[in-house]
C-alpha cells in the first residue's frame, strides 16, 4: 500500500500548480483591489450563526483522527489481552464478577475519554514536541484512578491486573504507536502532503521570515499559499492598513498576494484558506484584530499567532470581580508547593539511583581513563549560576586540557563565533581524546547527579551557565533563573548544540511556563534516546 493511501492529498490539500491564474502571485479577482478601502467588520450575525462560506476541512484530517481512535482502542484491548494471558487467574476473577465484554467497553471508554480530556486529539498535537507523551501518561493515571473509583463505588472485586497493570502497559504501547504516527505524518508532510493551506498576514519582513522558516521545516503542517502584508498606522494606534510592498517583494516564494481590504474574509475563502497566520504588527487587543478573529471564526478559518517567548498562555486565569474593578489574575499552578515537593522527590530518587548504578560501572572506568591520559585532575569544577542567581560549584568529568577556560575568548575570536551564552566549537582543539568520547554520549555530565542530590540542580531544567553569560540575558530569558538548572531539558532533546541561540532560549522559557512532572519524565526518557543517537553532541 502506498503511504499516501490513508493520508494522501485530499480535499483542501492542493497547491497553486492546480489553480491556473494569469499572474502566479495575484489572482485576477484580487487585481482590482490594490487600492482597497479601509478595513471594517464585513460579516452578519446570520453568517456567523449559519457558518456561511465555511472553510473546507481536508478529508485526510478525518481519516487521521479515525485511525488514531482505532489505534487507541486496539492498544488498550491488546494490553488487556496480554495481561490476562500472563495472569489467567485475573481473567477468571473478572469473569466471576461481571461480563468480560462489559468491562472492556467500560475500560476502553474511560481510556478514550481520558485521552480526549488530556488533549491527545487536539488538532496539531501530534507534531508539537513531547507534549503528547505527557498527555498519554496523564491519561493512563486518570484511567487507573477512574477504574479504581468505579470499583470502590460499586464494590466490585476486580483484579489489579485489569485495573492498574493494563492501563500502565497501554501507556507504554501508546507512546510507541503515537511516535510511529508522528514519524509517518512528518514523512508525508516532507513530500508536501497533509498540509493546511495557510495565508500569512503581518509586516512584509515578518512574512518573509516566516516563509523562510516554513520552507525549511514542515513540522507545523502549514503550506503557505498567499501573503497579506500590513503595516501599523502609527500615531499610537493599534490599527493596521495595507502595506506599500506589492507582489514583487515576495517573488522568491510561490505564493499569491492578497491586498488587505474590507473583503479579506471572501478573499481568503477564494483561495481555500484553512489557517490565517498572524506574524507581527497586528496587535491582539486592537479593534481590527477582534473583528478579524470574529470573521475567521465565522468562516471556519483557524487563527494562529507567532508569539514571543513571554506570554501568559500557560497561566491559570482567575477573574477577581468587584464593584470597583474587574481583574484577571494569572498564576502558574505547576509552581505550587506540592508541585515543588514532587519535583524534588523525583530529583532525589533519579539522582541517587543514577549514582549508585553508574558509580562502579561507568564513573570508575572514565576516571581511570582521564587520569591515565594526561595525569591531570579527573573532575572539572566551575562556578555556575543557579536558581535566583545563586552561584554554586558545578561538577563534570574533565574533557578538556587543564587551562581550557583561559582560551574561551581567544578561540571565539579566532573562529568568528560570539563569546556568549552558546559558545561551543564543533571541533574544539582543547578537547582531549577521552573527552571526545565521553562528550559524544554526554558521559561527562554524570557527576552532576551529585549536584542534583545536594539540591543545587534538578534532573530537568535549563542548563547552568556562567556569570558573564547571565549578564547578557534579555529581560525575558532571565526567567530561566526562576528554576533550578538541570542536567537535561528541552534543549538537549531538540538538537542540542545544533540549535540557534534564539531557538534554545524559546525552548527554555517554554519549559519554565509549561512545566509538569510527567513532562520531566518524558524529557528524561527522551534524553537517553538523544544521547544514544549523539544528535548535536560535540
Amino acid at each position: 500500500m502506498e503511504e499516501s493511501s490513508l493520508l494522501g492529498n485530499a480535499d483542501g490539500d492542493t497547491t497553486y500548480a492546480s489553480q491556473p491564474c494569469d499572474n502566479p502571485t495575484m489572482p485576477p479577482s484580487f487585481a482590482a483591489q490594490r487600492h482597497a478601502k479601509p478595513f471594517n467588520l464585513n460579516v452578519s450575525f446570520a453568517d456567523i450563526r449559519h457558518g456561511a462560506h465555511k472553510a473546507q476541512i481536508p478529508r485526510w484530517r478525518y481519516l487521521f483522527m479515525f485511525a488514531l481512535i482505532l489505534e487507541d482502542l486496539a492498544v488498550f484491548l491488546f494490553s488487556l489481552v496480554i495481561c490476562f494471558v500472563l495472569k489467567p487467574e485475573s481473567y477468571i476473577t473478572l469473569s466471576a464478577t461481571m461480563p468480560t465484554w462489559l468491562f472492556m467497553i467500560l475500560q476502553c471508554g474511560i481510556w478514550l475519554a481520558a485521552l480526549g480530556g488530556c488533549g491527545a486529539y487536539q488538532r496539531h498535537i501530534m507534531t508539537d514536541g513531547y507534549r503528547i507523551y505527557t498527555m498519554i501518561l496523564n491519561s493512563a493515571f486518570i484511567t487507573i484512578v477512574g477504574s479504581g473509583y468505579l470499583v470502590y463505588m460499586f464494590e466490585l472485586s476486580l483484579p489489579r491486573t485489569a485495573v492498574i497493570e493494563a492501563p500502565a502497559l497501554a501507556a507504554c504501547l501508546e507512546i510507541l504507536m503515537r511516535w510511529s504516527f508522528k514519524q509517518y505524518i512528518l514523512r508525508i508532510r516532507r513530500r508536501g502532503q497533509c498540509l493546511y493551506n495557510t495565508v500569512i498576514i503581518g509586516s512584509p519582513q515578518g512574512i518573509i521570515d516566516n516563509l523562510r522558516m516554513l520552507k525549511s521545516s514542515s513540522v507545523l503542517g502549514y503550506r503557505p499559499i498567499a501573503v497579506c502584508p500590513v503595516v501599523n498606522e502609527g500615531n499610537g494606534s493599534h490599527n493596521f492598513t495595507a502595506a506599500a510592498e506589492g507582489p514583487a517583494f515576495f517573488s522568491e516564494f510561490p505564493v499569491r498576494f492578497i491586498p488587505f481590504s474590507s473583503d479579506i474574509a471572501n478573499d481568503l475563502h477564494a483561495v481555500n484558506t484553512q489557517i490565517l497566520l498572524v506574524t507581527d504588527t497586528v496587535a491582539r487587543d486592537s479593534e481590527q484584530m477582534r473583528a478579524l478573529s470574529l470573521l475567521m471564526e465565522s468562516r471556519g478559518i483557524e487563527l494562529a499567532f507567532t508569539v514571543s517567548v513571554a506570554d501568559v498562555g500557560g497561566h491559570r486565569l482567575h477573574l477577581r470581580d468587584s464593584s470597583q474593578l474587574q481583574v484577571l489574575s494569572a498564576s502558574l499552578p505547576q509552581y505550587s508547593y506540592p508541585a515543588a515537593i514532587l519535583k524534588r522527590l523525583y530529583d532525589i530518587i533519579v539522582s541517587a539511583a543514577a549514582l549508585v548504578i553508574a558509580g562502579p560501572l561507568v564513573m570508575l572506568p572514565i576516571a581511570l581513563a582521564i587520569k591515565d591520559e594526561d595525569k591531570g585532575p579527573v573532575f572539572y569544577a566551575q562556578e555556575r549560576i543557579g536558581k535566583n542567581g545563586k552561584p554554586f560549584k558545578f561538577y563534570k568529568f574533565r574533557s578538556m586540557v587543564t587551562d581550557a577556560d583561559q582560551k574561551d575568548k581567544e578561540l571565539a575570536e579566532k573562529y568568528g563565533q560570539e563569546y556568549g551564552t552558546l559558545f561551543k566549537l564543533q571541533d574544539d582543539p582543547r578537547v582531549t581524546t577521552v573527552g571526545k568520547i565521553i562528550r559524544k554520549f554526554s558521559l561527562d555530565e554524570i557527576p552532576q547527579f551529585y549536584n542534583v542530590l545536594i539540591g543545587d540542580m534538578s534532573i530537568v531544567g535549563p542548563r547552568p551557565q556562567r556569570q558573564y553569560e547571565v549578564n547578557n540575558y534579555s529581560s525575558i530569558y532571565t526567567t530561566r533563573l526562576l528554576v533550578k538548572p538541570g542536567i537535561t531539558g528541552p534543549w538537549q532533546i531538540s538538537g542540542r548544540s545544533d540549535l540557534s541561540q534564539e531557538q534554545s532560549e524559546q525552548l527554555d522559557v517554554s519549559y519554565i511556563e509549561n512545566w509538569s512532572i510527567t513532562g520531566d519524565i518524558v524529557i528524561t526518557l527522551k534524553t537517553a534516546v538523544a544521547i544514544f543517537k549523539a544528535v548535536g553532541a560535540y
